[in-house]
């Protein structure tokens, strides 16, 4: 059997979160890993290019969002949970004019059956071939910036022992015509350099998760090509359940 080079077990990893239904706060295990819940709370700072939907902290389960770990350190937040349920629900602009931008705040815990997304960025090019608008990733028919997309944040290394830096991705779900996803990624933002990985004074179980400036660069891929390269910078504070 051909050995996993250390990206193809990222991908790997990255690509077992969609087989997972987490269960109401408990762990899950799957082709042998247990999946613990977490949190996840992404800055809304200006110099971030990668923001929340101003719903504030990402937690697993609520509002459809899945948060989870494994103990290697692989550590994820999801704006859908891998739930066929919480897949079926809609996109913002089911229930707002897509000319109406940027959308509200996502209200938190309202039991709306709109799911939550990142707000993504491309207002830095890092080069003068990249557009900033670059693709329709939320699904609402309009080339726009920033996008509002349903999609998934992956740290490989976020808390693993000794780690102080972590691959880091963005993948994009699919939206269908309706304004519901389904399991498939439409595109991936892929960062050029490791985040940097900072413990958090007084709590053993979270992590501040970053890249800032040019170190932030990543290259953006639409149906496997990649159509451009942007800064896109970002903080995370992550925390899970031990």
């Amino acid at each position: 059997m051909q050995a996993l080079t250390s990206k193809r077990y990222f991908r790997l990893l990255a690509s077992i979160g969609i087989l997972i239904v987490p269960l109401l706060g408990f762990g899950t295990t799957a082709r042998g890993l247990t999946f613990k819940p977490g949190t996840g709370v992404i800055s809304d700072d200006t110099s971030n290019k990668v923001r929340s939907d101003g719903g504030g902290t990402y937690f697993n389960i609520q509002d459809c969002a899945g948060v989870d770990h494994i103990p290697s350190g692989w550590y994820q937040i999801r704006t859908i949970r891998a739930d066929m349920v919480c897949q079926s629900h809609l996109s913002w602009w089911n229930f707002y004019s897509p000319y109406f931008y940027p959308p509200p705040a996502f209200p938190s815990n309202s039991g709306i059956l709109y799911h939550r997304y990142f707000t993504l960025d491309f207002s830095s090019p890092a080069d003068t071939a990249s557009s900033t608008t670059p693709a329709d990733l939320d699904g609402d028919g309009f080339l726009s910036n920033p996008e509002y997309a349903p999609a998934r944040f992956v740290f490989s290394k976020a808390f693993t022992k000794k780690a102080t830096r972590t691959p880091a991705i963005i993948q994009v779900f699919h939206v269908n015509s309706d304004g519901s996803t389904n399991f498939n990624f439409d595109a991936e933002i892929t960062y050029i350099k490791q985040a940097t990985i900072t413990k958090v004074s007084g709590n053993k179980f979270a992590r501040t998760i970053s890249l800032s400036g040019t170190d932030a660069i990543a290259d953006l891929s639409v149906g496997g090509v990649k159509v451009g390269t942007y800064y896109l910078p970002f903080s995370v504070l992550a925390t899970i359940n031990p």
